[in-house]
């Protein structure tokens, strides 16, 4: 039932994605309709647990609330084109391409798959959903002799899988191998839909699909099952909604965008560092538009609130803050440790994504305005933010390098590569389009 419950939710989103997003291309639209599906439901059935609500009940108030809004909107549904994949249709080469690419990338998907996927799959995420789909059991995910799988992180994977979980009556480890598939498809057409816009940019729609298909290993971190996809997911969301309608921002999508921007925050802890880094970019940008400002930060508000909740009457302290006292501080003097983890960052860069970064460097010296754009700005920030989290950490330098860096480094390569291509797709017209025949 749930899964009816959540195509009526898709259908109910893209009314409200279609009215606020309305100068977008139809996939990135449809794109944009589930994803913020996906937010709702995780909330949704959070709140349920925290109230001590059967699934029943959030069932049936889902339920109930959905097909109200669509019977409100009935005449909208009517016009809704949903078979069209953008605007001005695909080619048949262009449609064939786009099908065997991800097709391919399917195929590599579960090539790489594992029964529960990864160790952080299977003792953290998983595990955690398993906790939620029995109410008694549910306050049992936050008790001191667990606290070993991260019990203070946020809920929004676990949540989505437990959701399935329940609906099924069963723990099927082929449900988070679904969810983890949807969750990589949706940042690989994600990229390729933000380059759709025009069709004189839409050799670069295909150049970025084909390049974050293979050269980012998204196929195989999306097989491991971890949140650090979904994260990824929503550190694009924002700005690629951003950096699409800057120009003709409205009400509605500064709501949005503070939405979506606010609920990093309950993917993973990470999403707090991108929610601050992206909240204050905004502001510096639209400090000429305060109304955007005001607007972006009640969009916000509800994920905050939602998040200070959960972290105030569920979860414990993080391990790292935890853990970070005034003899913690006297790491940022200690020399070695900074050459130890910059040591790392480049020699792991190298070795496992030298493409994106490579790239990175490229767009620099090619045009240094590129360092200008939000994109960039946001990446630089982060890493910033995680080289400083490296230095004060509590646990084991090297073991913490060892087992994180490669997750960090997932997070962000969908964005590296979207802040390329944006910004040259939008300030070159190559020569060559001009002699590609659609």
């Amino acid at each position: 039932m749930i899964l009816i419950i959540f195509i009526l939710c898709c259908l109910s989103a893209q009314l409200i994605i279609n009215k606020t997003c309305s100068k977008l291309n139809t996939l990135m639209r449809v794109l944009i309709s589930i994803i913020l599906a996906l937010t709702i439901v995780s909330y949704l059935f959070t709140a349920f647990l925290f109230l001590g609500l059967s699934f029943f009940t959030y069932q049936v108030s889902l339920l109930s609330l959905t097909l109200l809004f669509l019977a409100f909107n009935y005449k909208s549904i009517i016009n809704l084109k949903l078979l069209s994949i953008i605007n001005n249709k695909l080619s048949f080469q262009e449609l064939s391409i786009l099908l065997a690419t991800v097709l391919i990338f399917v195929l590599l998907f579960f090539n790489n798959t594992l029964r529960w996927g990864k160790w952080d799959a299977w003792a953290i995420w998983s595990l955690r959903s398993k906790f939620m789909i029995a109410n008694s059991n549910f306050f049992n995910l936050f008790v001191d002799e667990i606290a070993w799988i991260h019990t203070d992180y946020p809920l929004m994977l676990p949540s989505l899988i437990a959701s399935v979980w329940k609906s099924f009556s069963n723990t099927n480890p082929l449900i988070p191998v679904y969810v983890a598939l949807i969750i990589v498809l949706l940042v690989l057409l994600l990229l390729f839909s933000a380059f759709l816009q025009k069709k004189s940019k839409r050799i670069f729609a295909f150049l970025i699909l084909i390049v974050a298909g293979g050269t980012i290993n998204l196929d195989l971190y999306g097989s491991y099952q971890y949140a650090d996809t979904l994260l990824s997911l929503f550190f694009l969301v924002p700005i690629v909604l951003y950096s699409l309608s800057r120009s003709n921002l409205n009400i509605s999508l500064c709501i949005l965008i503070g939405f979506f921007a606010a609920s990093t925050t309950w993917v993973k802890n990470e999403g707090i560092a991108f929610f601050i880094i992206f909240t204050i970019l905004f502001i510096i940008n639209e400090i000429k538009h305060k109304k955007n400002i005001i607007y972006f930060i009640i969009g916000a508000t509800m994920p905050l609130l939602f998040l200070i909740y959960f972290k105030i009457a569920y979860a414990p302290a993080n391990d790292l803050v935890d853990g970070t006292n005034a003899e913690s501080l006297s790491k940022l003097v200690d020399w070695d440790r900074y050459v130890l983890v910059f040591d790392y960052l480049i020699n792991f860069t190298l070795q496992k994504f030298p493409f994106a970064f490579l790239l990175m460097i490229v767009a620099i010296l090619v045009d240094y305005k590129y360092c200008k754009t939000i994109g960039f700005q946001a990446i630089i920030a982060l890493f910033s933010t995680y080289f400083i989290i490296y230095i004060l950490t509590p646990l084991g330098l090297e073991w913490h390098l060892k087992t994180s860096i490669d997750r960090l480094f997932h997070q962000t390569s969908p964005l590296i590569l979207f802040s390329i291509f944006y910004y040259f797709a939008s300030n070159y017209n190559l020569d060559i389009i001009k002699k590609i025949k659609y």
